[in-house]
Protein backbone atom coordinates (compact mmCIF):
# COMPACT_ATOMS: atom_id res chain seq x y z
CA UNK A 1 0.00 0.00 0.00
CA UNK A 2 2.67 2.70 1.45
CA UNK A 3 4.42 1.94 -2.21
CA UNK A 4 1.85 2.57 -4.48
CA UNK A 5 1.08 5.94 -2.50
CA UNK A 6 4.44 6.99 -3.02
CA UNK A 7 4.18 6.06 -6.99
CA UNK A 8 1.29 8.37 -6.67
CA UNK A 9 2.67 11.34 -4.81
CA UNK A 10 5.78 11.20 -7.55
CA UNK A 11 3.44 11.25 -10.46
CA UNK A 12 2.13 14.53 -8.99
CA UNK A 13 5.84 16.18 -8.48
CA UNK A 14 6.29 14.99 -4.61
CA UNK A 15 9.22 13.61 -3.83
CA UNK A 16 8.09 10.99 -1.38
CA UNK A 17 10.28 7.81 -0.07
CA UNK A 18 9.47 5.22 2.09
CA UNK A 19 11.78 6.86 5.03
CA UNK A 20 9.98 10.05 4.34
CA UNK A 21 6.33 9.31 3.80
CA UNK A 22 5.09 9.59 7.59
CA UNK A 23 1.94 11.31 8.85
CA UNK A 24 3.38 14.18 9.98
CA UNK A 25 5.30 15.32 6.91
CA UNK A 26 1.69 14.42 4.68
CA UNK A 27 0.26 16.94 7.73
CA UNK A 28 2.61 19.15 6.91
CA UNK A 29 2.45 19.20 3.46
CA UNK A 30 -1.27 19.72 3.63
CA UNK A 31 -1.43 22.47 6.13
CA UNK A 32 1.51 24.37 3.77
CA UNK A 33 -0.46 23.68 1.06
CA UNK A 34 -3.58 25.35 2.39
CA UNK A 35 -1.67 28.47 3.76
CA UNK A 36 -0.38 28.96 0.76
CA UNK A 37 -3.84 29.36 -0.76
CA UNK A 38 -5.44 30.82 1.87
CA UNK A 39 -3.20 33.07 3.42
CA UNK A 40 -1.34 33.06 7.12
CA UNK A 41 -2.26 35.85 10.00
CA UNK A 42 0.41 38.42 10.16
CA UNK A 43 2.15 36.51 13.16
CA UNK A 44 2.60 33.75 11.41
CA UNK A 45 3.51 35.31 7.80
CA UNK A 46 6.25 37.01 10.68
CA UNK A 47 7.55 33.38 11.62
CA UNK A 48 7.83 32.33 8.12
CA UNK A 49 9.80 35.27 7.18
CA UNK A 50 11.95 34.66 10.82
CA UNK A 51 12.19 31.11 9.60
CA UNK A 52 13.83 32.20 6.08
CA UNK A 53 16.35 34.46 7.79
CA UNK A 54 17.19 31.58 10.06
CA UNK A 55 17.95 29.30 6.91
CA UNK A 56 20.24 32.02 5.52
CA UNK A 57 22.95 31.38 9.11
CA UNK A 58 22.22 27.96 9.49
CA UNK A 59 25.03 25.32 7.20
CA UNK A 60 22.15 23.06 6.11
CA UNK A 61 19.73 25.67 5.46
CA UNK A 62 21.70 27.36 2.88
CA UNK A 63 21.78 24.60 0.77
CA UNK A 64 17.91 24.25 1.47
CA UNK A 65 16.92 27.94 0.64
CA UNK A 66 19.46 27.16 -2.89
CA UNK A 67 18.11 24.36 -3.77
CA UNK A 68 14.25 24.68 -2.32
CA UNK A 69 14.93 21.65 -0.92
CA UNK A 70 15.29 20.22 2.51
CA UNK A 71 17.38 17.11 3.36
CA UNK A 72 13.82 15.29 3.72
CA UNK A 73 13.32 15.77 -0.04
CA UNK A 74 10.39 18.36 0.80
CA UNK A 75 10.33 21.57 -0.96
CA UNK A 76 11.98 24.11 1.50
CA UNK A 77 9.38 27.22 0.98
CA UNK A 78 6.70 24.14 2.11
CA UNK A 79 8.54 23.34 5.16
CA UNK A 80 8.84 27.03 6.95
CA UNK A 81 4.99 27.44 6.48
CA UNK A 82 4.14 24.55 8.32
CA UNK A 83 3.86 24.11 12.26
CA UNK A 84 6.39 21.42 12.68
CA UNK A 85 10.41 22.39 13.09
CA UNK A 86 12.79 21.85 10.83
CA UNK A 87 14.50 18.51 11.13
CA UNK A 88 17.98 19.30 10.98
CA UNK A 89 17.14 22.19 13.60
CA UNK A 90 17.44 25.18 11.73
CA UNK A 91 14.21 26.32 13.34
CA UNK A 92 11.78 25.49 15.71
CA UNK A 93 7.80 25.03 15.62
CA UNK A 94 5.40 27.47 15.12
CA UNK A 95 4.58 29.18 17.86
CA UNK A 96 0.75 30.44 18.72
CA UNK A 97 0.56 34.64 18.70
CA UNK A 98 1.39 35.26 23.02
CA UNK A 99 4.30 32.82 22.67
CA UNK A 100 5.91 34.59 19.53
CA UNK A 101 5.11 37.90 20.90
CA UNK A 102 7.08 37.16 23.95
CA UNK A 103 9.88 35.74 21.99
CA UNK A 104 10.07 38.87 19.63
CA UNK A 105 10.82 40.92 22.95
CA UNK A 106 12.84 38.36 24.66
CA UNK A 107 15.21 38.38 21.60
CA UNK A 108 14.74 42.23 20.81
CA UNK A 109 13.63 41.22 17.05
CA UNK A 110 11.34 43.28 14.68
CA UNK A 111 9.79 41.35 11.35
CA UNK A 112 8.90 43.94 8.42
CA UNK A 113 6.42 41.70 7.28
CA UNK A 114 6.01 44.37 4.08
CA UNK A 115 9.98 44.26 3.14
CA UNK A 116 10.15 40.30 4.42
CA UNK A 117 13.13 41.67 6.61
CA UNK A 118 13.90 40.16 9.92
CA UNK A 119 15.47 43.02 12.31
CA UNK A 120 17.56 42.45 15.38
CA UNK A 121 17.78 45.20 18.14
CA UNK A 122 21.15 45.37 19.88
Amino acid sequence: MKSSLIYLLRLINIPATKDNLTWSHVYAYLQSKFRQIFGVSDFRKEQIIWRQDMLKAHPIGKNCLATNQCPCLCPTDEVIMSDDSCDQKCFPPMMNKEDWGLFKAANRIFVDIHRNQVIHYI
